[in-house]
Order: C-alpha cells, then sequence, then structure tokens
C-alpha cells in the first residue's frame, strides 16, 4: 500500500481514524513543542491524501507520472502552499519507502514536482498604504466593513480579531488585547485557543479605531436592553456578558449568542469577493495583516515594535517583509547617493 505506518518527519506512528484528529499528532495549528511539532516543521499528515489518491496501488508501481498528475489535478483545488506541501510530504513519505527498502527508487525524484522556492506566492499580495482610505471606503455599508478597518488598522489575524471579547479593550488606556484565536475542528467544532505561536499580546490603537469599538458596544447595549438605535436612553446601568464577542454571529432565527464567533471561512469568501469586485483580484483577508506590517516599516517604524504589535519574531517580520516591498531599499540607494554625490 502506498499509506506509510509512521511519520517520516518524526517516526512516530500515524494513528488513523474517522472524523477527528488523534491528540497526540501532528496538524498545521496544532503546536507541541515537546513531540518536535513546531510552525512551518509540520503538516497534516498527507498520508491520508496518497492513500486516496493512489488507493491499493503498490508503491513499486507509483511512478513520477502518477505525482506529477496528482499535482497537476490540485492546481486549482487548493492554494500553491498547500499544493508544495502536499509534494515535500508525498516525497518524504516514499523517501522512508527507500529506507526501509520497500522501494529502490523515490519517484519523487523524477516528478517535476513544483516551485519550493515560489516565496511571491506565499506572502501574497501587500495593499499600499496610500490605497488604505480607498479601500476602506469601498467596504463602507459592507457586512465585513468593520472586521476590515479592525485587520488593517492592527494587523491582528483574521482568527484573532473574530476571538475579540468587549473585555478586552482598554478604553481608559486606548488599548486593545489580542488574548485568543477562534478555531474550527472537527472533533471540538468551534474553540477558542491561544493565538499563533502561544503569544497574548497588548497593544496601544488610534482613536478612530477605539470609536468604532464603542459603537459596536453601544450597538450590543441596546440588542440587550432591547431599546432602538435612535431612543435615547441611560445604558450605564445594562451589562454586557464578559466573554461576549465584539463580531458575534448572527442569528437566522431567535435571539442572538453573543458568545459564537462568525465563520472564519465565509469571512474570507466574503472578503475575495468584494475585493476582486473592487479590482483586487489577488488580494486575501490574511494580506492585511503584511499591508499594515508593511506600512508601519514603511514609516520608519522599529522593527521590534511592529513585531511586537502583530505577534511576530522580529526575524520573521524581517524576512516576509523584505519580500513585501523594495520601497526601503530605493530609499537606501537613494541615501548613498546623497553620501556620495552624484558624479
Amino acid at each position: 500500500s502506498a499509506r506509510p505506518d509512521r511519520c517520516p518527519v518524526f517516526g512516530t506512528p500515524f494513528v488513523f481514524g474517522r472524523g477527528a484528529n488523534h491528540p497526540q499528532g501532528p496538524s498545521v495549528d496544532r503546536i507541541i513543542l515537546e513531540l518536535g511539532y513546531v510552525r512551518r516543521n509540520v503538516t497534516a499528515p498527507t498520508a491520508l491524501i496518497l492513500a486516496r489518491v493512489f488507493g491499493n496501488k503498490a508503491l513499486q508501481k507509483i511512478t513520477a507520472t502518477d505525482i506529477d498528475k496528482l499535482l497537476s489535478d490540485l492546481k486549482d483545488k487548493v492554494s500553491e502552499r498547500s499544493r508544495r506541501h502536499i509534494y515535500v510530504i508525498t516525497k518524504g513519505c516514499l523517501a522512508a519507502a527507500v529506507r526501509k527498502k520497500h522501494i529502490e527508487h523515490n519517484p519523487a525524484d523524477d516528478a517535476e514536482g513544483v516551485d519550493l522556492d515560489a516565496d511571491a506566492t506565499e506572502i501574497g499580495d501587500t495593499l499600499p498604504a496610500d490605497k488604505f482610505a480607498a479601500f476602506l471606503a469601498g467596504f463602507e455599508g459592507h457586512p465585513l466593513e468593520n472586521i476590515v478597518i479592525v485587520a488593517l488598522r492592527t494587523g491582528a489575524r483574521r482568527n484573532e480579531i473574530l476571538a475579540i471579547r468587549h473585555s478586552d479593550v482598554d478604553y481608559a488606556k486606548g488599548e486593545l488585547r489580542i488574548m485568543r484565536a477562534v478555531e474550527h475542528t472537527v472533533k471540538h467544532k468551534t474553540r477558542f485557543k491561544a493565538p499563533k505561536n502561544g503569544k497574548c499580546r497588548r497593544f496601544a490603537i488610534d482613536p478612530d479605531l477605539l470609536a468604532l469599538f464603542r459603537r459596536e458596544r453601544e450597538k450590543l447595549l441596546r440588542i440587550i436592553a432591547k431599546v432602538p438605535g435612535d431612543a435615547v436612553v441611560d445604558l450605564s446601568l445594562v451589562k454586557i456578558p464578559d466573554d461576549a464577542l465584539v463580531f458575534w454571529a448572527m442569528p437566522r432565527a431567535g435571539f442572538p449568542d453573543f458568545t459564537k464567533p462568525r465563520e472564519a471561512s465565509e469571512i474570507s469568501k466574503q472578503f475575495r469577493a468584494k475585493a476582486d469586485a473592487m479590482g483586487y483580484p489577488r488580494l486575501r483577508f490574511h494580506d492585511l495583516r503584511g499591508s499594515h506590517e508593511t506600512a508601519l516599516l514603511d514609516a520608519g517604524m522599529a522593527v521590534h515594535v511592529v513585531a511586537a504589535r502583530c505577534g511576530h519574531s522580529a526575524a520573521m517580520l524581517l524576512s516576509t517583509y523584505a519580500k513585501r516591498t523594495q520601497k526601503s531599499d530605493t530609499a537606501a540607494a537613494q541615501a548613498l547617493v546623497n553620501i556620495f554625490g552624484k558624479k
């Protein structure tokens, strides 16, 4: 069979189940340092994909052509990053079969494969800072308007924004706390987890963003108190639940559950549709984060400050930033002209 019994990266046995994640198995969003499951080092066991594609085909009969066909079929079905992951793990599984002497040669070595250095595809597009205002104006009145504003003004990840509670906003200090992120899994359905890399953070926000959170808070108070939006009433005695979300899911019927987050994948779909209609066909929701970081760095903000606000390491921020823009490089060249003068 094409399905290996052990992970080619860690050598640990695969546990195959149905409709649930095994608690000891690696996955894209699970970080278990003591087991070696760290970001960028392991993805969901692609052995399942191999089994579904190659079926019970003997390892000795899998060819480079089979692998190229697999990658070609996936081209318009998954992201380029996912396709690269699948290729790398496929190659690793077959390499394990070579080491165990089940096969003499790894057919993935002869396959055309994918471009493992396709950094531009992985980084995505960047929205220039001088287009921020026009881009946000395009979302005016759209269901995602305030979510997009928060994303572009904070650089927070989509699932972090969907997990923001009203209690995370410190109006006295003008600060926002990022304490958790939404996670959707087969086993646990929708739940909350620590932010990526386990880094909770707090940072100052601008007055306009603080005003946005105030409006969302008042909107929720009026819903709880069951008073119209234009009625002049004292809402100081109305209490918001401690775990009430800023961007809660609107129910199809009945009174809303303010602790239920919106569906993350639906947010991305709505964003892509609107961005495409506005003339940004390659802009993903996650690219708003990169756009925020790039704007701050181009404005001269210290790297460690931007990294701390966005939950990055400084090294990771610089490595991705360098692929997004050439503005600083152009500025450096001009600085040299100023230093040495023109001949």
